[in-house]
């Protein structure tokens, strides 16, 4: 296993298959942003990545497939809408939105998202 299918996620663990599935805490995958396993959907089509995320340039799908349009609970990072906004929004990496995220004193996006996501045995910590 590569080091990036080790931080991200198993390359069998295809989750946009099986949309209704649920997956606990521990099944969740790892968030390239701020690195806490709260993904229940690989972010994009190809992952986890082969290639140094920070080689890569948004849009991200180009380089790894279509995206989740999944929101991180932890970070709020939207795959497919922070890395391709659209009309004359400049676009983030993982980086540019971390140190933003970091710099706002790493908020949760959403209470009941914070809630629920403790309440099924999640951390906050990154891995």
């Amino acid at each position: 296993m590569t080091a990036s299918a080790a931080r991200y996620g198993a390359p069998g663990d295809d989750h946009m298959k099986h949309p209704h599935l649920h997956l606990h805490a521990h099944e969740r995958l790892v968030c390239p942003v701020c690195r806490v396993r709260a993904l229940q959907y690989r972010p994009y089509d190809t992952w986890p990545p082969t290639t140094d995320l920070d080689s890569v340039s948004p849009p991200y799908r180009d380089t790894f497939g279509y995206p989740s349009y999944e929101s991180c609970v932890r970070c709020g990072y939207a795959f497919g809408f922070t890395d391709d906004p659209g009309a004359d929004v400049e676009p983030l990496t993982f980086a540019e939105y971390y140190e933003w995220w970091q710099s706002q004193g790493e908020p949760w996006p959403d209470d009941d998202d914070r809630e629920r996501f403790l309440a099924h045995g999640g951390s906050p910590d990154p891995e």
